[in-house]
Order: C-alpha cells, then sequence, then structure tokens
C-alpha cells in the first residue's frame, strides 16, 4: 500500500522499488519466488552512518499469503498483479524508471527459467534464513538443504504456525562467468602477416609484436581478411599475408608399364 509524505511542502507518493528476483526451485514441488523490494521513501543506515535505500528480500506471495511454494501457473498469476502495480505506478522498476508493459511477466518468466536450488544459491555464498512465529516466540533457522527447507514449510503447513524467509545478503552473490576463448588454429585461420622478423601477433598503441612461428601468431580466416586489416592499421608494404595450414597433400601418380 503506497505511503504519502511530504518534501518541500509538496505531496509525495511513495512507491515499492523491485531490486532483484532469485526463485528457488524445489523440485517436484514448485518454485519460492524470492524478490527483494523496498519502499521508496524508506532508508537504512550503515555502519558508519550513510543513509541507503531500504532493501528487503522476503517471499512475494500475492494470492494466497499462506503459501510459500507455487507453481508456474501461480507464478504467472503473481506476475499479472505486479503488472497491474506497475501499471498505477505503486511499483517502480528502480527510483526514477517505470516498468513497461509485460516487462514484469517476461521478469518472472526469466526468473523461473534461471532457478537454482538452496543449495546452489548458499554454494554462492549466499544465507537463507527461516522466521518461524509460534504465537509470541520466534524460531530463527538457516535451512543449508532443499529437504530441511521443505520440511519447515510442510511442518509450518500442517501446524498453522506462520514462516518468513528471506536471503540475509543485502547485495545477492552469483558466481563469476569467465567467457571461454576459442583457440584459433591454423585449419580454421590459416592466414597470416609475415613481418621482417617473423610473423605478427598483436598491435601495440606505438609498435607492432611478432612472434616466430604462425602457430601463435594472429590468425586470419580468409587472404581477404588479412588484407583488410593490414590496410585498416595502416601495415607497412613489406608485410605480406603468407598461407600457413596445412599444406594439401599431393596426389602421387603411379605409371603401370605394359608388357
Amino acid at each position: 500500500m503506497p505511503l504519502s509524505f511530504k518534501k518541500r511542502g509538496k505531496l509525495i507518493m511513495s512507491y515499492d522499488i523491485f531490486y532483484d528476483r532469485r526463485f528457488i526451485k524445489v523440485p517436484e514441488h514448485g518454485y519460492i519466488p524470492m524478490v527483494q523490494m523496498g519502499s521508496s521513501n524508506a532508508f537504512e543506515y550503515t555502519y558508519n552512518g550513510r543513509e541507503i535505500p531500504e532493501k528487503m528480500w522476503f517471499v512475494l506471495n500475492t494470492i494466497n499469503p499462506q503459501k510459500v511454494i507455487f507453481s508456474e501457473e501461480e507464478i504467472m498469476k503473481i506476475a499479472k498483479d505486479m503488472e497491474l502495480e506497475a501499471e498505477h505506478g505503486t511499483v517502480m522498476k528502480t527510483r526514477y524508471t517505470s516498468f513497461k508493459p509485460g516487462e514484469i511477466t517476461k521478469w518472472f518468466k526469466s526468473g523461473i527459467k534461471n532457478a537454482r536450488t538452496l543449495e546452489e544459491y548458499i554454494s554462492w555464498g549466499n544465507n537463507l534464513e527461516a522466521l518461524i512465529y509460534t504465537g509470541q516466540e520466534k524460531k530463527v533457522l538457516h535451512p543449508a538443504t532443499t529437504e530441511e527447507l521443505l520440511s519447515e514449510i510442510i511442518l509450518q503447513q500442517i501446524s498453522g504456525t506462520k514462516i518468513n524467509l528471506h536471503f540475509t545478503e543485502r547485495n545477492f552473490k552469483v558466481p563469476k562467468t569467465h567467457r571461454k576463448r576459442k583457440d584459433k588454429t591454423l585449419d580454421e585461420y590459416p592466414f597470416v602477416i609475415k613481418t621482417k622478423t617473423g610473423y605478427l601477433h598483436h598491435l601495440g598503441q606505438w609498435k607492432f609484436y611478432t612472434i616466430f612461428t604462425p602457430k601463435y601468431a594472429k590468425k586470419f580466416k580468409t587472404e581477404k581478411e588479412a588484407l583488410k586489416y593490414m590496410e585498416k592499421y595502416n601495415l607497412p608494404p613489406e608485410y605480406k599475408v603468407v598461407y600457413a595450414g596445412k599444406k594439401p597433400k599431393q596426389e602421387q601418380l603411379t605409371i603401370f608399364q605394359e608388357f
């Protein structure tokens, strides 16, 4: 529910900001739609007193507050509800950017597609905290496996107790992706540029770097591509494009002499 507050005499409506979403996959049961949101006019303070925007993790369950695990179809219903909220301006993408029509639906579909198990999220360095309320008592648990998490959720449903889930990390940790570099071979890229001292390896800011063997030189798929490169970087005219790939096998001619 959006609130209003006054700033310099003007009435300003608050809204919720969607910061992140990380759905937890529960095999054979569904997904837990974890989202990170915060009110536009709510702030937190760091240990040194710096003011930062409020960001809170929780299970987004607009269709059934007592439910934690949802099917794909149910999550799409939640997405539809959030689309209406975005349309009314009560949910924003950032502090100054609104969601485009259908963007939240795509965001949620991506969340389902990229959902991971609790074990995977923990292996990345994240932690899930479960707060279980029984009357006036609160119990804090840190499930480490999908089985432990599912057991607590089922127990909560049977006993009718309330359970709140949230990640403890303000900035969710994800593994670094290293792009695999494909090494070019002379079989696929057989043309290289021959220099006075060897073969062109790469261009520096002030000079050209060469290497003695074509195996580790800069390679090109076609002669035309190599010539275009020479022209583009104005390489010396004494540099030549040469073929360094496998030479085609010469067929041996066998002569049979008739007697």
